[in-house]
């Protein structure tokens, strides 16, 4: 996700849905033996706390993608379309964005 390339993106999506998939099913798992499950390894702990960390600093980097995207959309609006009486960003239909390949 360092690099925001469209090819990188769409490894980093299917990476996080594979890696979302991974945890739910161990996580059925867990919760189905949770009675019959020894108690964890010192390494499986760390890597799991290592896993939240980084799922964490994603977050936090999709997070601040959006906002920006966002805050610009709005200043977007302000540029284009001026104000409303209440004085916020009028309402401007700016389309969308497609990215294709062919």
């Amino acid at each position: 996700m360092a690099s925001p390339v469209p090819e990188s993106l769409d490894r980093c999506a299917l990476l996080l849905e594979t890696a979302i998939t991974s945890v739910a099913a161990c996580y059925a798992e867990l919760t189905a033996t949770k009675d019959s499950v020894p108690a964890p390894d010192e390494e499986a702990v760390a890597e799991a706390r290592q896993l939240q960390r980084a799922i964490g600093l994603v977050r936090l980097l999709l997070d601040t993608a959006y906002n920006f995207h966002r805050h610009w959309t709005r200043r977007l609006g302000m540029m284009t379309g001026g104000y409303t009486s209440a004085g916020e960003p009028a309402g401007v239909e700016h389309g969308s964005r497609v990215l294709g390949r062919g």
